[in-house]
């Protein structure tokens, strides 16, 4: 999804070199030709452009691994959570990967900053209500202690503002979880956060997943190739 305007973007330049002829045609190849480094204001254009072949170049051109992570990981945890947001949402791929699990939260909400993707999200029906939010314009439009449950898949490596951890964890009711996927390319920008919020005591690191590489239809040696991410639990503590 697109959930920010932040510049810093995915570094995935290159496919093997076995791809179909025509394999980099479409707006995924524009993104990929300046290794999704995208200046401030272009995330949501881009993303809106892309929006129709999305999904499946995630899952076939890309082998994007980290939101079938991330959904595993969220479910191991809060499989039994019914307020749950999906933080930059896009297509709703972490819904379709919840649902291909039996899983389909009660209350399950979403929010991106790209109103295609969105558009790409809502006739799947999975949601209970869709928002077209930019991430880093806080506070989000949400309760204190609105969910049980926060995913974040594939949005902060786009965002340059480390307070929204912090929102993060004010929209999750104590007790409650916050499973974000970092890369480690994006990691800096949060760790400072990150451990502030847990020596106030507000939440807790319950999980850190290995590393992971994240394209896993790109070759090795390519840059794209050497992108790693960790999954993050959190439970919020107050």
């Amino acid at each position: 999804g697109a959930g920010g305007r932040g510049a810093r973007g995915q570094s995935m330049p290159g496919l093997r070199e076995e791809s179909a002829p025509g394999a980099r045609a479409g707006p995924c190849a524009g993104l990929e030709e300046n290794a999704f480094r995208l200046e401030k204001g272009a995330v949501r254009a881009s993303y809106d452009e892309w929006a129709e072949t999305y999904d499946e170049d995630s899952e076939k051109r890309l082998g994007f691994a980290s939101p079938a992570e991330c959904v595993r990981v969220a479910a191991r945890h809060a499989r039994g959570a019914d307020d749950v947001l999906d933080a930059g949402c896009g297509t709703g791929l972490l819904a379709d990967l919840m649902a291909r699990g039996g899983w389909a939260p009660a209350r399950l909400r979403g929010f991106d900053l790209s109103p295609q993707m969105l558009d790409r999200a809502r006739p799947k029906g999975r949601y209970h209500r869709l928002d077209e939010l930019d991430m880093t314009q806080l506070p989000w439009p949400y309760a204190d202690g609105a969910f049980e449950l926060v995913v974040c898949n594939g949005v902060l490596i786009y965002i340059e503002e480390p307070q929204v951890m912090e929102e993060f964890c004010r929209v999750v009711r104590p007790g409650g979880l916050v499973v974000l996927m970092l890369r480690h390319d994006g990691f800096p920008t949060f760790a400072a956060a990150i451990d502030r919020l847990q020596q106030e005591g507000r939440w807790r690191l319950v999980e850190r997943t290995a590393d992971t590489r994240n394209f896993s239809a790109i070759e090795e040696n390519d840059p794209a190739g050497q992108v790693f991410f960790n999954i993050y639990v959190f439970q919020c503590l107050r």
